[in-house]
This record gives C-alpha cells, sequence and structure tokens, in this order.
C-alpha cells in the first residue's frame, strides 16, 4: 500500500516536471501578443533630402536617416522598399524597442537608367507597426548633370517627352501589380531616360485624391479608368496591363500622336484585346497582338474626322439628355399635386406673388431630390466598378419599366404601378394643406422622391450612360442640365396657371391627357433604352 503510494507521488511529481518543462518549451516559441506592437510610433528624421547636384561619373551616393520608436512598447518593421530601382535603403528591419533609435542607409545609383538627367524625385517608403502613422514616406531630390554626348541611349527614345517623368498609379497589396510596378516599370522606363514615382493609392488615402486630379486633369472617362494607370509625361496614358511592345513602339514615336491612352485591363494572361483613344475622337478595340500602328494609321486618316461625326458626339449625346429630361418631367404625379396645390392657394386668397414664390420653392425641393437621388445613384455605379454594365442594366431597366407603365394602362388591374405610394399621399397633402414656404419644400422633396418610380427609370439609364461615358465633373454638369430641362413642364404650367379659372382648366386637362401622358412616358422609356443600347454603350 505504501509502495504503491510512493510510487504514485513519484509519477505525480514526473508528469508536472513534464508539463512545466513542455509549457516553457512552448511559451519560448510563441510570438509576442500583436498588443505589444500597440503602443509603438515611429519618428524618421529628416523626412526630405536634396542630394544637390549629381554627376553620373563620381558614382554612388548616400545618406542616413535616423530612425525612432518614440513610443512606450516595442515597434515592428513591416517593409522597407523605394519607389525606383535607381535608390536603395538598408537598416536593421528587427522589431525596435521602446524609446531605441537605429540608421537607415539611403544609396541613389545615377548610373542606373543610361539616360538620366536633370531633376529627380525618389521616395522610400517605411511600413511599420505604428497604428497613427502605418507608412512613412521619406523624399530624396537631386540633380544628376550628365554630359551630353552624342546620340546615347535608345536613339528616339523618350524624344517629344518634356521632363522625362512617369507617376505610376497602383494598388501595392496585389501581388500582380507589385510585381510589374516595383520591378518592371523601373527598369524599362529607365531604359527610356524616365524617372518613376510610385503611388498606392488604396494604402494612402491622399494618393487616391491625387489620382482623382489626375483623371480629372486628363479627362479620363470612369470606364477607362484601370487598377493600374501610369501617366507618362503629359501625352501618354497607359492603364493596366497593356503589352510591351505596344509601349515600346508608343515610347519610341511620340511624333506619331498628340496625346493617347491605351487601356487593357486584364490580369493574369486572359487579355483578349485592348482599348485606344486620343482624349477627343472614338475609342477602339483591337485584338491583344494588333500591333499600335494599326491605330495610328486609322487615326491620321479618319480620327481627326469623326469627333462629333459618330451618334455619341456631342450634339447628338445633348438631344438624347435634353429630350430624355423633358419626356421625363412630363410625369403625371408631379404635375397633379402641382396644379392641386395652385388650385388651393387660389381657394385660400393668396396673391398671386406669394403663388408664384410658394410653387417655386415646391418645383426646387422636387430639383434638389431628383438631384440628390442621381448623385446617390451615380456614386452607387462608381462604387460598383462596373459603370459599362451599370448602363447596360439601366438600359434595359428602363425598357422594363416601360413595358410596365404600357400594361398597367391596357390592363387595369395590373398588379404593379408605377406612381406616388398610396400611404405617402396623407403626409403630403398635411404639408401642403399649411401653404408655407417650409412646408411646400417638405412637399416638394416628398413628391421628388415619391414620384421616382413613376418615371426614375429614365434617369437611371441616363445616370448609367453618364458614368460609362464622362468624368465626374462632366457627368455633373450634365446632371444638373438634366434636371432643369426635368422640371421645366413644371415650370411651364407654373407660368400657364396664371389664375384660378386658367388653373382649373389645367386640371381637367390634366385628368383627360393623364392616360396620353402615361403612354407617351411609356413609349419614351422603351425607346430610350434602345437607343442608348444600340448607340452609346
Amino acid at each position: 500500500m505504501i509502495k504503491g503510494f510512493k510510487k504514485w507521488i513519484l509519477m505525480s511529481f514526473l508528469f508536472v516536471i513534464v508539463f512545466s518543462t513542455t509549457h516553457v518549451a512552448h511559451a519560448s516559441v510563441t510570438p509576442p501578443p500583436a498588443e505589444l506592437y500597440s503602443g509603438g510610433s515611429v519618428k524618421v528624421s529628416p523626412l526630405t533630402y536634396d542630394f544637390g547636384d549629381v554627376y553620373p561619373e563620381k558614382g554612388l551616393v548616400s545618406t542616413t536617416f535616423t530612425v525612432e520608436n518614440v513610443g512606450g512598447e516595442i515597434l515592428k518593421i513591416n517593409k522597407l522598399s523605394t519607389s525606383c530601382g535607381c535608390t536603395v535603403a538598408k537598416m536593421d528591419l528587427s522589431d525596435m524597442p521602446a524609446s531605441s533609435k537605429r540608421e537607415m542607409v539611403v544609396t541613389f545609383d545615377p548610373n542606373a537608367h543610361a539616360d538620366q538627367s536633370g531633376e529627380i524625385v525618389r521616395e522610400i517608403y517605411l511600413k511599420t507597426s505604428d497604428p497613427e502613422n502605418p507608412e512613412v514616406a521619406i523624399e530624396l531630390m537631386g540633380n544628376v548633370v550628365r554630359e551630353v554626348s552624342g546620340n546615347s541611349g535608345s536613339g528616339e527614345a523618350g524624344k517629344g517627352f518634356s521632363d522625362k517623368s512617369v507617376v505610376v498609379f497602383f494598388n501595392e497589396a496585389c501581388k500582380d501589380c507589385g510585381e510589374l510596378v516595383m520591378q518592371t516599370y523601373p527598369v524599362f522606363f529607365g531604359e527610356y531616360g524616365f524617372s518613376v514615382l510610385n503611388k498606392d493609392y488604396i494604402n494612402e488615402k491622399e494618393n487616391r485624391q491625387t489620382l482623382n486630379e489626375y483623371n480629372e486633369k486628363w479627362n479620363v472617362p470612369f470606364d477607362l479608368q484601370s487598377h493600374i494607370e501610369a501617366f507618362v509625361d503629359d501625352k501618354l496614358l497607359i492603364g493596366g496591363h497593356v503589352p510591351e511592345e505596344i509601349m515600346r513602339y508608343l515610347l519610341e514615336h511620340p511624333d506619331e500622336y498628340e496625346k493617347i491612352l491605351v487601356y487593357q485591363d486584364e490580369m493574369h494572361g486572359h487579355a483578349e484585346n485592348y482599348k485606344v483613344w486620343d482624349f477627343k475622337g472614338e475609342v477602339k478595340t483591337y485584338p491583344i497582338d494588333e500591333p499600335i500602328t494599326t491605330y495610328l494609321d486609322w487615326h491620321k486618316t479618319w480620327g481627326g474626322d469623326q469627333i462629333l461625326s459618330t451618334p455619341s458626339g456631342f450634339w447628338g449625346f445633348f438631344a438624347l439628355i435634353t429630350s430624355s429630361a423633358f419626356l421625363d418631367g412630363i410625369n403625371p404625379c408631379a404635375i397633379a399635386v402641382l396644379l392641386f396645390f395652385i388650385a388651393f392657394l387660389f381657394s385660400i386668397k393668396k396673391t398671386t406673388r406669394s403663388i408664384w414664390k410658394v410653387s417655386l420653392v415646391y418645383i426646387f425641393a422636387i430639383y434638389l431630390a431628383y438631384f440628390l437621388i442621381g448623385i446617390g445613384i451615380a456614386q452607387a455605379i462608381v462604387i460598383s466598378g462596373a459603370p459599362h454594365l451599370m448602363a447596360y442594366i439601366g438600359s434595359y431597366l428602363v425598357i422594363g419599366l416601360g413595358i410596365i407603365q404600357l400594361l398597367g394602362i391596357v390592363f387595369p388591374r395590373f398588379p404593379i404601378r408605377l406612381r406616388i405610394p398610396l400611404n405617402t399621399k396623407a403626409v403630403l397633402e398635411k404639408w401642403l394643406y399649411k401653404a408655407t414656404v417650409p412646408a411646400a419644400f417638405i412637399g416638394g422633396f416628398i413628391v421628388g422622391l415619391c414620384t421616382f418610380p413613376c418615371s426614375g427609370g429614365i434617369y437611371v439609364a441616363v445616370i448609367g450612360l453618364l458614368a460609362s461615358s464622362q468624368t465626374y465633373v462632366q457627368g455633373l454638369w450634365w446632371m444638373i442640365w438634366y434636371n432643369f430641362i426635368f422640371i421645366s413642364p413644371l415650370l411651364i404650367i407654373l407660368a400657364l396657371a396664371g389664375n384660378a379659372k386658367a388653373t382649373e382648366k389645367l386640371q381637367e386637362w390634366e385628368r383627360k391627357e393623364s392616360k396620353m401622358s402615361k403612354i407617351i412616358i411609356g413609349l419614351t422609356m422603351i425607346a430610350l433604352g434602345v437607343i442608348i443600347l444600340k448607340f452609346f454603350t
């Protein structure tokens, strides 16, 4: 019994020793918890450095930056990179204890690119666990002074370009994009004497703003904005993964075009075609193996003469937007409410001036509601990343709504109705009966929101078309114009309703012609959808 008890004690003791040993061993290889890094705070000094004049014959130039963890916890160094292969940054990448310092040595090679000369700007990116400042950008500047010696480099390469710079916007988190931009582009563009400045627009908010500014300045339609955009000087934009032979030809023959965009957004070798645009004429699409000279030859012969001769030229676009907006504005719901409102104002002995003032506020509120709806739809289309697809969807949607409109007339018991929801009429009447300016505004805004189902299909199709073919600012101006034309029938009605008797006659006309106006709207929806599908997508 005692022996058995001793044996049990001995085995328990050995178990405790083994458990403790394995637990300690396991603890020794467990990485520190993430919370340990949450208090680190990075500080780099200086944040900019100017090498001044750099002479290639003297070789490499270097400078030193101080990296400090000024926080109270460990600082993790996640990544150290540069914007160009001609610049190398080196430092100890191990975790930095609190209040520690270390040096970063940065070296610039002026001979990395054979034709590199003039002012240069390079950036070093230091990513850390600092929650407030996860990436620090350090800027290097200098002026490469190179003696002119005959025909160095690639002969015609780069001729016609002014400051020899390429600004590339990309997503560093994308593996294929990162390899193309960080590894291939510096070497490729370096052959032609271009300096490359990379900007990650996903992880750096300010770069997204800069990218928007570039696209706006260049007037790049959303449909031709790629996930990688390389702005080469001020005359060439390369979007996505464009074949190298196309880029080389354009860099070596800049005199053959004024300004050009080449777009190929597919990845992983699935590309079948690419697009080319001269920023003013027709966008052309070619098989991926078609040389760029096919477009350049076509452009010399036909391109310059077809800027406004196509159906999608300015005047065709203007006619489409204006006519669609006016017919969209012949909205039985909004017109009936306006006539009822004017008649009510006459019945309570309001002066003509008061009627005009309150009615104009009512119409403006409808304008504002419709305009804000349009902005929301446009933003949703932009976020979707497929504006051309949304233009197709909007076209089919407006055709479907037009058919529903006609079915409701042919079959009075058809279950789907394009009208103001019945449960909002009581709320609408409550505000309009107050007959004040604020009440007119609220009533008009409600009408604008609730009449959207009546004819909003036209609006959706037009916004999809704008998003797929215009820049943001251009689209915004078209929307302002569209909504002005949209309310013009209401302004005409207001002008005609000069007295109580005229208003009564207009109400009677509206009731008689309501069915015909609905038929016109239904047919217009169908026709508009077909026109957009055939000529503008």
